[in-house]
């Protein structure tokens, strides 16, 4: 119940309090007519609504206004007045006594509903507390996961830089040895045929096997469809091998005076024509690997003075001729190019002794020349023997 609604209705049924003038016997002892004029009790007793409930008391009331004017002097009217507070006066404290004890239930009931407001709240507080410190403990704990999480990534990206750089460098270092050994193979190959570039496909021992093979297929068919009644074996081959020294030549005089102009444009480009001397190693070793990668160029301009040259040659229209001065071609120049160029060795005199170390025989037994048939292949001028040519004993 509501604490004021409880204290308003107490003081609305309690008689006066022991402050006021008048002082209330609660067993019926009869007061003073004085301090009864006086008494809030005699103005209460007046108005109060206790005598609502049937017509006594409103005859009561007006008896007791009208003892309060005109009789509260005369010892009989106080009799009655006393009579009156003897009768009514009981009820009344028994009604003071009642509502007290309703007031002291109530109070203690409030008492209790504190009491118990109080712990609730203790424990509310104590679980409130408890949840935010769980929550503080929560978010300090994420903080740190975060933190940690941060300085993983941080750590992570420090390293996948360095492992960038270590990845950089290691490449910068493989291509700086990849340029040195290239340099250095260079070099090292510069006037040095012993010393090939495996990666080359032309290599000199390469140049050889496919010169021995232009011998067994571009020049057989060539020389069958040369041949017609009335020319003999050694006219026909005569003319084969003419082809190749004149195209051997020529590739040899092409291939040095592209590689002198070369040079010369790199050392003095504002006058092409002179010459410098001897180049230094570096631009002779660009010079050469120019040549190789031109060869397409270089040896169509080759095969169409060769083509004008020899046009007398069977038909013009021959593929055996074409494929046959294209094949010399590609393979002179190729060996004109070399550092140093591929020797050609188109044989001794006729009747000389044959060398069996550099020579094959033809279709012949014998120990004396007589007509070249394919001429040996040498690593350079005066070098080694790379492949055997072929001629005809008498």
């Amino acid at each position: 119940m509501d604490q004021d609604a409880v204290n308003s209705t107490a003081s609305n049924r309690r008689p006066p309090n022991s402050n006021e003038v008048f002082e209330i016997d609660m067993h019926g002892s009869n007061p003073s007519s004085k301090s009864f004029k006086k008494s809030s009790i005699f103005s209460n007793w007046r108005t109060s609504n206790n005598f609502d409930c049937c017509f006594c008391g409103w005859l009561i009331r007006r008896f007791l206004i009208f003892c309060k004017k005109f009789l509260m002097k005369s010892p009989c009217i106080r009799y009655a007045t006393n009579l009156v507070w003897g009768v009514f006066g009981n009820q009344e404290g028994k009604r003071y006594q009642d509502n007290e004890l309703e007031i002291n239930e109530l109070t203690k009931q409030i008492q209790d509903y504190k009491e118990r407001l109080a712990q609730f709240n203790q424990a509310y507080n104590e679980e409130r507390q408890e949840k935010e410190s769980a929550l503080k403990r929560e978010k300090n704990y994420i903080q740190a996961y975060n933190e940690e999480r941060q300085e993983k990534e941080n750590a992570l990206a420090r390293e996948a830089k360095l492992i960038q750089a270590y990845n950089q460098e290691k490449q910068e270092k493989e291509n700086a040895l990849t340029r040195l050994s290239a340099l250095a193979g260079d070099r090292l190959r510069l006037n040095n045929p012993g010393i090939a570039d495996l990666s080359d496909e032309y290599r000199p021992n390469k140049l050889a096997e496919k010169f021995s093979e232009l011998y067994d297929n571009e020049w057989t068919e060539f020389y069958e469809d040369l041949e017609k009644p009335g020319s003999s074996e050694e006219q026909i081959i005569g003319q084969l091998l003419k082809l190749i020294q004149e195209i051997y030549t020529v590739c040899q005089q092409q291939a040095e005076n592209q590689r002198q102009a070369l040079i010369n444009v790199i050392a003095d480009p504002s006058n092409a024509k002179s010459e410098n001397g001897s180049p230094p190693d570096g631009i002779l070793i660009k010079t050469i690997d120019f040549q190789k990668k031109t060869v397409p160029w270089a040896i169509e301009a080759v095969k169409k003075k060769i083509m004008k040259k020899y046009e007398d040659l069977s038909d013009n229209k021959s593929e055996s001729k074409r494929k046959y001065i294209e094949r010399c071609v590609q393979l002179c120049w190729m060996m004109s190019i070399q550092d140093p160029p591929m020797h050609l060795d188109f044989g001794p005199e006729k009747d000389s002794v044959i060398d069996k170390n550099v020579y094959k025989l033809f279709t012949k037994t014998g120990d004396a020349l007589d007509f070249m048939v394919w001429p040996a292949v040498f690593l350079h001028h005066n070098g080694p023997l790379v492949q055997k040519g072929v001629l005809q004993p008498k």
